[in-house]
């Protein structure tokens, strides 16, 4: 990494998978890529290259997000040797991509999962971007820090935020960890977690295969 520690990362990466842009993956706060394991291997079977990795400046005594954005553009340059590339965060590792998405000249797109800010650091980064800048939020709750990552689809020029209906900070992560599900999961009464769960799947999946021009029809979905 940018400091000289060392971490350890996935990678996704299907056989005879065609030539397209990448996906970099960034995890949330106090947590690891263990919880982007299922939509990683689901993205990757629709012919995408993802790659995750255990962010070591995101917990309650080292909480840098810009150094961790450093090392999301060198997990793509290490593993794909640089290229096009979309940078996809879940909650506050959406932060760190939409700043990886600023300092990495070969981004192509941003995609946030319920996106959590710090401080308005990603609202103040959002504005220099004009690559697609998309992304699906819950209900507000003090668990995403009541939606505040809105702001950031606000400034950027071209952007689109989807609210879930009844989603909670979990359905956003797959597998969910014991501890989101403990602190954060919210009682459905229109929509059952599994049809919440599919919806935030099956919109992700489309803006990827739409931005990778694996699947142009990705777009109608939108």
């Amino acid at each position: 990494t940018s400091n000289g520690d060392s971490t350890e990362y996935r990678l996704f990466s299907p056989l005879n998978g065609p030539s397209a842009p990448h996906i970099i993956f960034a995890h949330e706060f106090v947590s690891t890529h263990d919880y982007l394991l299922n939509l990683s291997q689901h993205y990757a079977s629709w012919g995408l290259k993802v790659a995750t990795m255990n962010q070591i400046h995101s917990s309650l005594i080292d909480n840098d997000p810009i150094q961790d954005a450093e090392n999301l553009i060198l997990l793509s340059n290490q593993v794909f040797g640089g290229g096009d590339v979309i940078y996809a965060g879940y909650s506050a590792g959406g932060l760190r991509s939409l700043i990886a998405s600023v300092f990495d000249t070969n981004t192509v797109a941003f995609f946030g999962l319920d996106v959590v800010d710090i401080d308005d650091l990603g609202q103040s980064y959002a504005d220099e971007l004009n690559i697609p800048i998309f992304g699906l939020a819950g209900e507000a709750s003090s668990c995403n820090s009541q939606s505040n990552g809105i702001s950031i689809y606000n400034d950027a020029e071209n952007s689109k935020l989807l609210r879930v209906t009844e989603a909670d900070h979990c359905d956003f992560q797959s597998p969910n960890s014991l501890l989101c599900t403990f602190l954060c999961e919210n009682e459905n009464n229109l929509f059952s977690p599994d049809q919440i769960n599919l919806l935030i799947k099956n919109l992700s999946t489309a803006f990827f295969t739409w931005q990778t021009s694996i699947n142009m029809d990705g777009e109608l979905w939108w």
